[in-house]
């Protein structure tokens, strides 16, 4: 007799499910379309969605447009491990643009001087030092508080930077007088200059042995450097017009992107001798790490791209595609992201160094970062 009355109740509780789960499916949606989309991981760098929560969210911080649009001309960058900001030199209008690491949106746009070509990071005070190519100087920014606290004097066409921390000098490479400034950075005052070989461009430091290593762009060669007493102790020649290199602390090779070869020489660090080299795209420039992994980043100028090469077996990985005429290029630590400076584009293409894939709007907060764990049907496309 009670069988139709406990069906009926048996098919509302089915629909209130139902229309729990559906509300619940509701509320879920309306707070992915209210908030911005977050950063994820695309392939080709195209826009994606992806479940997550942004850290917008819960600091306030606006999210940001990507690629990160930054000044004209931008050539270099360098990442502070203090603040887990990205600065960025621009050339053409003599500024650097400060990159939050967190959400990836532009905080700050310092002034520097004419033309700046090259940035490095003093971790012990975490002062960055800018040089000037055009004005023949260094400018000193404050990490803390990206206020510019000096200006000093350097060779001409001063490029990139490279930091000891063990006496905390910092060495500049001087392109049009053939030598690099050494300063202390206790003291900001020059201490001394030291010869190497023509036009000189990147510089790499291997702490461990006290030794630097000079990309000569005019001579087609590794300058080495003894720290401990700044003199020159021997030459490695690699391929046509050397620019910037990378120091694999691992292995103790260095990676020297060869402008006019298209290809990267790998260096041993210890015996000084080259290992092989490995072709990448057309008129490769900058070069940064991740020591997670041992892979080496190459941006490609002409390409419009970045080769990924695992240092372990010098191979390459795979190419991304970034902006156009890509340059400088550096590594956050903190989240594993490549920052790709584009000449042409006047922008920062990030790229995921945990896929190799270029991430879109940024960011974000993900649900794994909270412990979450969704289930198959909502979690992101790797």
């Amino acid at each position: 007799m009670n069988g139709p009355a406990v069906r009926g109740s048996m098919v509302t509780a089915r629909w209130r499910l139902v229309l729990v789960g559906l509300g619940t499916v509701l509320l879920f949606s309306s707070l992915c379309i209210a908030l911005p989309l977050s950063n994820h991981e695309v392939a080709g760098g195209g826009p994606g969605l992806s479940v997550e929560l942004l850290a917008s969210a819960r600091t306030g911080l606006s999210p940001a447009t990507l690629p990160v649009p930054v000044g004209n001309g931008p050539e270099g960058a360098t990442f502070d491990s203090s603040n887990q900001d990205v600065y960025v030199d621009n050339a053409g209008t003599d500024n650097v643009s400060v990159i939050s690491g967190v959400t990836d949106s532009v905080v700050r746009s310092i002034p520097v001087g004419a033309a700046p070509d090259g940035i490095a990071f003093d971790s012990a005070n975490n002062d960055l030092y800018v040089g000037d190519a055009n004005s023949n100087n260094v400018t000193v920014i404050d990490g803390a508080t990206n206020a510019v606290v000096g200006s000093i004097a350097v060779g001409s066409g001063p490029r990139v930077g490279a930091f000891d921390s063990s006496n905390r000098y910092v060495y500049v490479t001087n392109h049009d007088s053939n030598n690099v400034t050494v300063i202390n950075g206790a003291t900001d005052a020059v201490v001394g200059a030291i010869p190497v070989g023509g036009l000189p461009d990147g510089i790499a430091y291997d702490s461990a042995a006290k030794r630097l290593f000079v990309a000569d762009e005019g001579t087609n060669n590794l300058t080495v450097i003894n720290a401990k007493n700044d003199k020159v102790v021997g030459s490695v020649p690699v391929g046509d017009a050397p620019r910037l290199v990378a120091y694999d602390r691992a292995s103790g090779d260095l990676f020297v992107a060869n402008t006019l070869s298209n290809n990267v020489t790998v260096v041993n660090g210890t015996s000084d001798r080259v290992v092989t080299s490995v072709p990448v795209g057309k008129y490769p420039q900058g070069v940064a790490y991740d020591s997670s992994n041992r892979y080496v980043y190459v941006t490609d100028r002409d390409s419009d791209s970045v080769t990924v090469i695992n240092g372990s077996n010098a191979t390459v990985v795979t190419t991304v595609a970034v902006g156009t005429h890509p340059d400088g290029i550096t590594f956050d630590s903190s989240n594993r992201d490549v920052y790709v400076v584009n000449h042409v584009s006047n922008t920062v293409t990030v790229i995921s160094g945990k896929t190799e894939k270029v991430l879109s709007p940024a960011g974000a907060l993900r649900f794994a970062d909270l412990g979450i764990e969704l289930p198959a049907w909502g979690r992101p496309s790797p």
